[in-house]
């Protein structure tokens, strides 16, 4: 189960160049900008997903193999809980 850290706020917004999520730890940190996969993945986790679950959840949604999902959904991953943003 995924967790986001307590200290993170974040918003899903419309804009003319489509949705994007920015998150942010607060208060001292500048957001982070997300878009396209990037907030379906977030979303996910979010919910509680595991970075396997949100794999196999994209992969369904997009339509494509867990294959060719997996190397850019684990980057992110690592890159946001390196960055204190979620933890599993």
């Amino acid at each position: 189960m995924t967790r986001i850290a307590g200290d993170v706020a974040w918003v899903v917004t419309s804009g003319p160049d489509g949705p994007q999520c920015l998150i942010a730890r607060v208060p001292d940190h500048q957001p982070l900008q997300l878009s396209g996969t990037a907030i379906d993945l977030w979303l996910s986790w979010a919910d509680g997903a595991s970075l396997e679950e949100s794999i196999e959840e994209m992969s369904a949604l997009y339509e494509v193999p867990t294959a060719d999902i997996r190397p850019e959904s684990e980057r992110l991953f690592r890159e946001l809980e390196a960055g204190g943003y979620l933890h599993e």
